[in-house]
């Protein structure tokens, strides 16, 4: 899978890692709208990076970490991705630094989810917000004052 699916996760938060498969990293990304747009019920995703040589979470003002616990602990919500190469992920409080060969999207009954799957899915969802967000905008009125 491209790295630059990493876009669609957004305001995602990593919820759970484990590598205690060597070589392998297992993430969970909890990203509530992105997962309503599929039919299984649920709130995040499952991701399995193979080929898995790198992880390391650099908190602003902080040493970088590349405890798989401290990590977790954190919580890094994904805004962006910085760079595919190397792996960059901008994060709310820092930035996240993967390195991998392979990435399989999965919902949690082990589905896997395409890259196309997901890319629409998350196109339809931020145009769907966008029309609902102009309904919401009211007309500024200076007797409101």
């Amino acid at each position: 899978m491209k790295r630059d699916i990493w876009g669609v996760f957004h305001d995602g938060v990593l919820k759970y890692i484990d590598d205690s498969v060597p070589g392998t990293l297992m993430l969970e990304v909890e990203i509530e709208y992105l997962r309503g747009m599929f039919d299984e019920p649920g709130t995040s995703f499952r991701i399995e990076l193979t080929g898995h040589t790198k992880v390391v979470y650099s908190e602003y003002d902080e040493e970088p970490s590349q405890d798989i616990t401290k990590i977790q602990e954190r919580m890094p919500e994904i805004l962006y991705v910085t760079s595919e190469q190397p792996l960059l992920l901008d994060c709310v409080m820092g930035t996240l630094e993967l390195e991998y060969d392979a990435m399989r999207v999965m919902l949690p009954s082990e589905v896997e989810v395409s890259y196309e799957s997901l890319v629409s899915a998350s196109d339809r969802y931020w145009s769907e917000w966008s029309v609902r967000s102009k309904g919401d905008a009211q007309p500024f009125n200076r007797e409101d004052k």
